[in-house]
C-alpha cells in the first residue's frame, strides 16, 4: 500500500549502494571480535585486574554473550532498514520511502513546486563507486531538506530532478 508510488511506470527508484552497508558490517564485526576476545582471554583479564573470581562468575560469559546477541539483532535490523530505503522521483515530486515496522514505515518528500534544487556531493570514492550523497533542498527553508547518503547513481537522480525543475520553470 505504501509502495503505490513506486510501482508507477513514470517513477524512478534509486536505492542505497553496497557502500552504505560497510559501516554497519564493520561495527558489528568489531563488537563480535571484542566479545569473543573477552570470553577467550578471561583468565588473562582476571589476572591482569587481580580479580580471580571473575573466572568462575557466570556473568563473565553471559554479559559479552548478551552484548553479542544484541549487536546481532541491531545489525540485522540496520541492514533490513537500509534495504527498505527508496529514493523515488515521480510526476508529483521527490520522495524517500523507509521503515521496517508498520509504525515506522512512511514516505517523506517534497512536491515539485516546493523544491529549490538538488545536488550531489562528488569525490574520488563517490566517483569510483558511482555512489553519491543526494540533497534535495526545500525552496522556503532548510527544515524540509531531504538528504540521503550512499545513493547508487545519485548523480543521475540529481540530474533528473534538476532537469524536471527546469522543464517546469518554462
Amino acid at each position: 500500500m505504501e509502495d503505490s508510488q513506486a510501482t508507477k511506470e513514470s517513477s524512478q527508484i534509486y536505492r542505497i549502494s553496497w557502500l552504505g552497508y560497510i559501516r554497519p558490517v564493520i561495527k558489528f564485526l568489531v563488537i563480535l571480535v571484542l566479545c569473543a576476545l573477552f570470553i577467550l582471554n578471561l583468565d588473562a583479564i582476571a589476572a591482569m585486574i587481580n580479580f580471580p573470581a571473575l573466572i568462575s562468575s557466570p556473568f563473565a560469559i553471559a554479559v559479552p554473550a548478551v552484548i553479542a546477541l544484541l549487536a546481532s539483532i541491531s545489525f540485522v535490523l540496520r541492514i533490513y532498514y537500509l534495504r527498505t530505503l527508496k529514493f523515488i522521483i515521480n510526476h508529483d515530486g521527490v520522495y524517500l520511502f523507509r521503515g521496517i515496522f508498520p509504525w515506522t514505515k512512511g514516505t517523506t518528500g517534497t512536491l515539485w513546486q516546493d523544491i529549490a534544487d538538488a545536488q550531489y556531493f562528488p569525490g574520488f570514492i563517490a566517483w569510483l563507486t558511482k555512489t553519491y550523497s543526494v540533497q534535495v533542498r526545500f525552496r522556503f527553508n532548510k527544515s524540509n531538506e531531504t538528504f540521503v547518503p550512499y545513493i547508487w547513481n545519485g548523480h543521475r537522480a540529481v540530474m533528473a530532478i534538476n532537469k524536471e525543475l527546469q522543464e517546469r520553470a518554462r
